[in-house]
């Protein structure tokens, strides 16, 4: 599995060449190249108070992902548990049920 960090609220080159080059490992490894983002933003949830309004809806982004070359995308409610998990559990984040809604192309 390959994957890329970052916050895509808009997508400009520099995320374009990020999501680009983990579409051409993902086709490398037989992988399938899928963007996560998360809804509301975290710092929404977190600190609400100094969180900037979102420069892009889901929709945008998810169009966005597509034409850069991206198979899929999960829109991942982020919550206060959540935030609360560490890089070791993170990756029972579905065996917790958080993970809710993929979207294939």
């Amino acid at each position: 599995m390959s994957s890329q960090s970052a916050i895509f609220d808009g997508i400009h080159l520099g995320h374009q060449e990020i999501l680009r080059d983990a579409v051409q490992r993902a086709t490398n490894s037989g992988d399938v190249a899928t963007a996560l983002t998360f809804e509301p933003a975290p710092l929404k949830v977190l600190r609400p108070e100094i969180a900037p309004k979102r420069l892009s809806t889901n929709e945008q982004r998810l169009d966005w992902f597509r034409v850069v070359g991206l198979e899929s995308a999960v829109v991942q409610p982020f919550t206060l548990e959540l935030s609360h998990l560490t890089p070791r559990n993170s990756s029972n984040k579905s065996s917790l049920g958080i993970c809710e809604s993929a979207q294939s192309w």
